[in-house]
């Protein structure tokens, strides 16, 4: 085998296992980031809000409205 090939090689392998490295130290570093933050490009979307509006409860009538009760 060339000697010459031999050291191309090894040094492509070397590039890989670095960059691996490299990926593994940054997933290890935002691991610690906490599990109630969002991604960074979700926080922009805002899910829409379910069930009634803020003030729409069921209003009971009043004698103010009209509406007399007869006993």
């Amino acid at each position: 085998m060339d000697l010459a090939k031999l050291v191309i090689e090894l040094r492509e392998e070397r590039d890989q296992i670095d960059e691996v490295l490299s990926r593994l130290e940054r997933l290890l570093k935002n691991r610690g980031r906490g599990r109630d933050l969002p991604p960074a490009g979700t926080a922009a979307i805002v899910a829409p809000r379910r069930g009634r509006p803020v003030g729409s409860r069921n209003k009971t009538p009043t004698r103010a409205d009209g509406i007399i009760a007869v006993a």
